[in-house]
């Protein structure tokens, strides 16, 4: 089941807006898809509560069950990229095919296409259920007891084939079909193309989509203006090419404007950026010669490229009584000032942020004249957080940074009393540790 649901912020949510004309052809969808008893779909518009029940935190929220076991839905968002999710869920990860003329159309069905070929109950085809079963949701397997049916490729029992429509075409397995981790790491590379389009063709949005729904591939992203693409493109391939266990994402920093600004970039050079989506480190080189590209990348896999650190430069008069922090001068204002810091991480757009601020300079007034408290503020969008320990998902969101070295996350109301009270119980608990470690 994908349930779509809408939480009581729909109206400001720019996500939601985007998937609300997709819900209609949803809807039209759903009895079709109720032909097959382990298929439904349902669109439900939650209260705040009942979203939090349903295990999400940003809105939309797309749930799919599978049996009893809730998981966040992380596939398209567009009605037929939904339905293709959905339908994907029902029946066995791989399906059987026993005839040539199915398995040609078969083949032709998608734009990647994997097809096992195995002896009935094997082992070797138990591995590869597992790996239909955990790729699933973007890949569509099939195999076959007859290796005679396949058109071309690797005609042998045991055999993988993957199918596609792009760069080399067909591709074959040549590793152990006992090794589970082998073939995904396989399949994952050759299903993926050498270089992905982030760009406004719609052509390409499927395999970006898939690309930033697998978080243990590596990205690198590489952005030219558009009169530059093509020169970039062609020397890119070559480096894509050696170095498949990364994503290579390319794409004209005309129509990139939040990519560029995640990682701080200007818009009139070719840049190359590094990033695990599961959090850690970003590698940018800008500006980036079209000829230096290869050198800069195989420096960053030897270990020799120094870690991007995106900032703000920090203000010349920095007096208010909420101070403004940016990433280079995080560790002095914050981590390593051996004070109680209060830090307000915000977004210049967020209108509770904007609510806040006034109330928020009210608690700076409050402990101005505080020589062992500060309160702070960063624009979590212009900077890096450089400390993993201030986990930031949403906005606003305030930590406290005690003198005694310890991270405490503010979870009450955004009221000025209840602010001021819990800076002054955290305070006084640091300087009661503070004392207690003297002795």
């Amino acid at each position: 089941m994908v349930v779509v649901t809408s939480g009581t912020s729909y109206r400001w949510c720019g996500h939601c807006k985007a998937l609300a004309p997709e819900t209609r052809p949803l809807t039209l969808a759903t009895p079709t898809m109720r032909r097959n008893d382990s298929v439904r779909l349902r669109l439900v518009r939650e209260s705040s509560r009942r979203a939090q029940d349903s295990r999400s935190s940003a809105v939309p929220r797309e749930i799919f069950k599978k049996g009893q076991e809730p998981a966040e839905y992380d596939g398209p968002r567009d009605a037929a990229g939904i339905v293709q999710y959905v339908q994907r869920q029902a029946g066995p990860a791989s399906a059987l095919v026993s005839s040539a003329d199915d398995m040609a159309a078969k083949v032709k069905s998608d734009d990647v296409i994997i097809v096992g070929a195995y002896k009935e109950g094997s082992d070797e085809l138990k591995v590869f259920g597992k790996v239909a079963e955990a790729l699933r949701n973007d890949l569509t397997f099939f195999h076959t007891y007859d290796a005679s049916l396949l058109p071309e490729g690797k005609k042998e029992v045991p055999s993988i084939n993957v199918f596609k429509s792009f760069d080399d075409g067909l591709v074959s397995y040549e590793g152990d079909v006992t090794d589970e981790d082998a073939i995904k790491k396989f399949i994952q590379e050759k299903s993926t193309p050498i270089l992905i389009p982030m760009d406004s063709n719609p052509a390409g949005k499927k395999h970006l989509q898939k690309s930033f729904s697998v978080t243990d591939r590596v990205k690198v992203l590489v952005f030219a203006p558009k009169k530059e693409i093509a020169s970039v493109k062609t020397a890119l391939h070559g480096i894509a090419s050696k170095n498949r266990e990364y994503d290579f994402i390319v794409g004209p920093t005309e129509e990139n404007d939040h990519a560029l600004k995640f990682f701080g970039l200007a818009a009139d050079s070719l840049s190359m950026s590094v990033y695990n989506l599961k959090g850690g480190p970003k590698y940018v080189k800008q500006p980036l010669a079209v000829s230096d590209m290869e050198s800069w990348f195989e420096s960053f896999l030897k270990g020799e490229v120094a870690a991007h650190v995106k900032s703000e430069k920090a203000p010349e008069d920095n007096s208010a009584p909420v101070k403004i922090v940016t990433a280079n001068t995080f560790n002095e204002l914050v981590t390593e000032a051996k004070k109680d810091v209060l830090v307000e991480f915000y977004a210049p757009w967020c209108g509770h942020c904007k609510k806040l601020a006034p109330i928020y300079d009210e608690v700076g007034e409050a402990f101005e004249n505080e020589d062992t408290v500060t309160i702070a503020k960063m624009d979590a969008t212009a900077n890096d957080i450089p400390d993993p320990r201030f986990d930031v998902k949403g906005f606003p969101t305030l930590y406290m940074m005690t003198a005694a070295g310890e991270v405490k996350k503010y979870e009450g109301d955004r009221s000025k009393d209840s602010l001021i009270d819990f800076v002054k119980a955290a305070s006084t608990a640091s300087k009661g540790e503070a004392a207690h470690s003297e002795l």
